[in-house]
C-alpha cells in the first residue's frame, strides 16, 4: 500500500501543474500572480493529503479486524480532513480573489477539484469496502 500511495502522490504532483497550466491558459501576468499563491496552497494541502494517507494506512492495517470503535474513529478522521480541506479552500479563495478575477479563481478551484476527484477515484478503486468481522 505504501508503494502505491507514493507512486500516486508522485504522479499527481508532476501531472497537476501541467494539467492546471493547460486548463487555465494564464496570461503572463496571471501566471506571475497565481503560481506563488498556488505553491503555498499546495504545501498546506499536502498536509491534509498526508493525514488522508495515514488514515488509509490505518484502515488497511485494521481491515481484517475492524471494530465498531475503529470504524467510528476512521469516519471522524475523514470528516475532520474534509472540514480542514474546506477551510483551506476558503482561506486560499480569499487570497487568490485579491489578485485574480473571481472567474479565474472559480475556474482554478473547478480544475483542482476535478484533478482531486480523479485521484480519489483511483485511490478508492484500490481500497476494499469495509466489512463486518466474522
Amino acid at each position: 500500500m505504501d508503494d502505491f500511495i507514493e507512486i500516486l502522490k508522485s504522479d499527481l504532483k508532476t501531472q497537476k501543474r501541467a494539467l492546471i497550466t493547460e486548463a487555465m491558459q494564464f496570461t503572463t501576468e496571471e501566471s506571475a500572480v497565481f503560481w506563488p499563491i498556488y505553491k503555498k496552497y499546495e504545501y498546506e494541502h499536502s498536509h491534509i493529503n498526508d493525514d488522508r494517507f495515514h488514515a488509509i494506512k490505518d484502515y488497511s492495517a485494521h481491515y481484517e479486524k475492524m471494530t465498531d470503535e475503529k470504524a467510528r474513529e476512521l469516519v471522524h478522521k475523514f470528516f475532520s480532513m474534509d472540514e480542514n480541506e474546506m477551510s483551506l479552500k476558503r482561506k486560499f479563495f480569499a487570497e487568490f480573489d485579491l489578485k485574480l478575477s473571481p472567474i479565474t479563481v472559480a475556474k482554478f478551484f473547478q480544475v483542482y477539484g476535478q484533478i482531486n476527484m480523479l485521484f480519489n477515484l483511483e485511490l478508492a478503486s484500490e481500497l476494499p469496502l469495509i466489512k463486518k468481522p466474522n
